[in-house]
C-alpha cells in the first residue's frame, strides 16, 4: 500500500511537471510567433522607408535637373544680352537687370525646394528610425 501511494504521488508529480513543461512550450511557441510577426512588420517598415528614400532621391535628382535647365536658359539669356549690348546700351541694362532677377529667383526656388525635400526626407527617416528603435527596445 505504501508503494502504491508513492507510485501515485510520483505519477501525479510527473504529470504536473509534464503539464508545466507543455504550458511552457506553448508559451514559447506563442512568443516565437509574435516575434516572427514583429520581424515581418519591421521588414515592411524598412521596405516603406527604402521606398520613401528612393522617392526623395528621385525628387532631388529632378530638382537638380531643373536647376541645370534653368542655368542653360540663363546662359542663353547671357549670350543674347551680349549681342544686344552692341545695339543699344539702355536696352541691355534693362535686360541685365531682368536676367539677374530671374537668375536669383530661379536659383532661390530650386535651392528652397531641394532643401525642403532633403529636410523632409531626413525628418521622416529619423522619425521612422526612432519608432523602430523604440519598438525593438520594448521587446
Amino acid at each position: 500500500e505504501k508503494h502504491f501511494k508513492e507510485t501515485a504521488q510520483l505519477r501525479e508529480q510527473h504529470e504536473n511537471e509534464l503539464t508545466a513543461l507543455n504550458d511552457r512550450i506553448a508559451a514559447l511557441e506563442k512568443h516565437e510567433l509574435q516575434q516572427e510577426a514583429k520581424a515581418h512588420e519591421y521588414k515592411d517598415t524598412i521596405k516603406k522607408l527604402e521606398s520613401r528614400l528612393l522617392q526623395f532621391t528621385k525628387s532631388k535628382k529632378d530638382l537638380i535637373s531643373r536647376a541645370k535647365v534653368a542655368e542653360e536658359g540663363i546662359s542663353k539669356l547671357t549670350k543674347k544680352v551680349e549681342e544686344l549690348r552692341n545695339q543699344d546700351h539702355s536696352k541691355v541694362s534693362k535686360l541685365k537687370l531682368a536676367h539677374k532677377e530671374q537668375l536669383t529667383k530661379t536659383k532661390q526656388k530650386a535651392a528652397e525646394k531641394l532643401h525642403s525635400t532633403i529636410e523632409k526626407s531626413k525628418e521622416t527617416l529619423e522619425k521612422e528610425k526612432l519608432r523602430c528603435k523604440d519598438i525593438v527596445e520594448k521587446e
